[in-house]
């Protein structure tokens, strides 16, 4: 008798489990397969942004306001903000590199144009002059704050940290700047002028003043696939002083003494060549 429940009975009880968690499977996949079905086919399309200079963005739309402007979400994450004039056209179509979108994900996202805002340049650059004969080498730093209003034209503000022979300037200057073309690398024009101020002179320094300054430069921009953009510039930079410091003399007089300085006073205009990268972001 035990040997017959081993053999009939434990076989028929596990077939009735396994045909009670076939049906349970298939109404689960039943109740789901709705839902499935429709994420595979939206994963199968895509939002198509033709805009007005050619240029053609694929994602998913994530925000929308009519006449205003449309954000959309690019493969690897990033958001891209658009605005209603640069825009043709919205269309839903079907995706393309569906199965190889991870090994496209860099060139599949386009390059990003500045839109319409307020946005900041960090800039370093070495200039070189002739100062008493000798050539003179040093570095500077500038923050600046723009406002895009055209891809040609943007205003702006500014200051940074100046080093000369004399002594430290820090300029305070307004700017104007912009790419002449819309394209992966344009030149770029940059104008500055204002006020550099006196932050301290050399040694045999008495007194070192700013005055007002000038810079104009011509360069590249290089847009990338981020919201940064990177800008390289050679240009011509004047900045004028107002000097009181001391002259020692090369020679010994005929008393065997060192004689006392002159006393040198007056204007100096700095004049140089200036190499400059800036981020804008």
């Amino acid at each position: 008798m035990q040997a017959f429940f081993s053999r009939k009975i434990k076989p028929t009880f596990r077939k009735r489990i396994l045909g009670k968690s076939f049906l349970l499977i298939c109404l689960i996949g039943y109740c789901f397969l709705p839902s499935l079905t429709a994420q595979v086919y939206r994963q199968l399309e895509e939002d198509v942004i033709y805009l007005k200079n050619g240029s053609v963005i694929r994602g998913q739309l994530t925000a929308q306001e009519v006449r205003a402007y449309v954000e959309i979400e690019l493969v690897g994450g990033e958001v891209m903000r658009l605005e209603h004039a640069e825009i043709e056209r919205i269309t839903r179509e079907a995706a393309k590199y569906t199965r190889i979108r991870l090994r496209l994900s860099r060139s599949y996202r386009p390059i990003i144009y500045r839109s319409p805002r307020i946005y900041q340049l960090i800039s370093w650059g070495f200039a070189a002059n002739e100062t008493q004969g000798q050539p003179n080498i040093n570095s500077h730093l500038e923050y600046r704050v723009a406002y895009h209003l055209t891809n040609f034209l943007n205003v702006g503000v500014g200051t940074g940290l100046n080093p000369y022979e004399g002594g430290l300037i820090l300029p305070v200057f307004g700017e104007i700047h912009g790419d002449l073309m819309r394209t992966k690398v344009s030149p770029h024009y940059l104008i500055q002028a204002g006020y550099g101020y006196g932050a301290g002179g050399s040694w045999r320094h008495r007194e070192f003043d700013g005055g007002y300054m000038g810079h104009a430069a011509l360069g590249a921009t290089f847009h990338t696939r981020h919201k940064g953009e990177w800008i390289f510039t050679i240009g011509f930079k004047m900045q004028n002083t107002y000097q009181v410091f001391e002259e020692w003399p090369n020679i010994w007089n005929p008393t065997g003494q060192i004689q006392e300085p002159a006393i040198v006073e007056g204007n100096r205009r700095y004049q140089k060549i200036v190499w400059q990268i800036s981020y804008a972001f």
